[in-house]
């Protein structure tokens, strides 16, 4: 009896954990598409998206400390069954999260430069890396929303939909890199620029559907 327990409890949380490993997996291949069809450009500019892509992981990682406690708490009212805390709870992170949505876009917008600088960025480097972490960080609400419903969705128990919006973001960002990137359909070649517009556009598809489900 104990034993088909644990067999029980096994299965549940990989029946859990498996979606989220995929989503992480996801996550990461943002970055990396971005890179395969900026590298087609020249060494400059998917050396501009390298140094954008780690400045880009600091505000990912602030981001995370949010959405990490959103999981939680809205993880332990579901538990006990105080599904107006877990409301509550989401709420207050949503507000959180404007704030924290307008000082990534102040940053984008005032201090993303400056600090290219101190990096030592100079010339075409500094301007595709500047443009890139522009496109990236001044709708950084996008960023900020899909991490806290995506976590707040988890936290209720629901691993799979967070997935599901990986996979649109994902293959939406494959498609709108080839186009914005390279100037294909009647598109204006953007280069590094395009790349990151193709990432903010795709987030904003997955933004829009997490909304939609959570709603």
């Amino acid at each position: 009896m104990l034993e088909d327990e644990r067999s029980k409890i096994g299965r549940r949380v990989l029946f859990l954990a498996i979606p989220v490993l995929l989503e992480n997996l996801f996550q990461l291949v943002f970055s990396f598409v971005d890179m395969i069809f900026v590298g087609f450009l020249g060494a400059t500019a998917l050396a501009a998206v390298g140094l954008g892509m780690q400045i880009i992981n600091v505000v990912l990682a602030v981001v995370s400390a949010l959405t990490v406690g959103t999981m939680v708490t809205i993880a332990y009212s579901i538990g006990a069954g105080n599904y107006e805390d877990a409301v509550k709870y989401l709420e207050n992170s949503m507000i959180l999260g404007f704030y924290l949505s307008i000082l990534i876009l102040l940053f984008g917008l005032f201090g993303s430069d400056r600090l290219l600088q101190i990096l030592g960025a100079k010339e075409d480097l500094f301007i595709n890396a500047s443009l890139y972490l522009k496109y990236i960080l001044i709708p950084g609400f996008l960023i900020v929303y899909m991490s806290i419903i995506s976590s707040a969705l988890r936290g209720a128990g629901d691993t799979k939909t967070p997935l599901y919006a990986s996979i649109i973001s994902n293959t939406s960002n494959i498609f709108l890199d080839y186009i914005l990137v390279f100037g294909k359909f009647g598109f204006p070649k953007m280069g590094v620029a395009g790349a990151a517009l193709a990432t903010s556009l795709s987030r904003l598809l997955g933004t829009i559907f997490l909304l939609y489900i959570i709603i």
